[in-house]
């Protein structure tokens, strides 16, 4: 039973989750580049849950997610909220309108995009992998 309540709790996280994961895989099967803004909104969300799971501040990036609300939300109330990032004033519509985002609200870091994925994609696949720029692949 008590697992169930992290559930109940955690719902509206999962279920933006559970929408901005639907929506990345609608545009990959449409043959459409992921919009690496709502993979690292992805990513934060991902640590949001696993800090409600764990309670451990170390779940936590914070160089992303304190400018986003999510880390400094869940740190002062216990409430994690969301800063505007999407086009669309609320959320609900920011669904109904495929997460249109405002790359010019993400939070930076050293003049960079901040991010949540670094560990995950180290961990994953390999240090060499996270490094790769835009450029060439051959």
């Amino acid at each position: 039973m008590f697992p169930a309540l992290y559930d109940w709790v955690a719902y509206p996280i999962t279920a933006l989750i559970r929408s901005l994961y639907d929506n990345e895989m609608k545009a990959i099967r449409r043959k459409e580049e992921p919009c690496p803004f709502r993979v690292e909104l992805l990513a934060a969300l991902e640590r949001t849950l696993c800090f409600c799971h764990t309670g451990n501040t170390a779940v936590l990036a914070t160089s992303l997610m304190n400018r986003l609300g999510l880390s400094a939300g869940i740190m002062k109330d216990g409430y994690p909220m969301l800063h505007q990032v999407f086009k669309q004033p609320t959320i609900r519509m920011a669904m109904a309108h495929g997460f249109e985002m405002k790359p010019q609200e993400w939070p930076l870091k050293d003049g960079y995009p901040a991010i949540a994925s670094r560990r995950a994609q180290t961990l994953t696949y390999s240090l060499e992998h996270f490094m790769v720029s835009g450029g060439s692949r051959t």
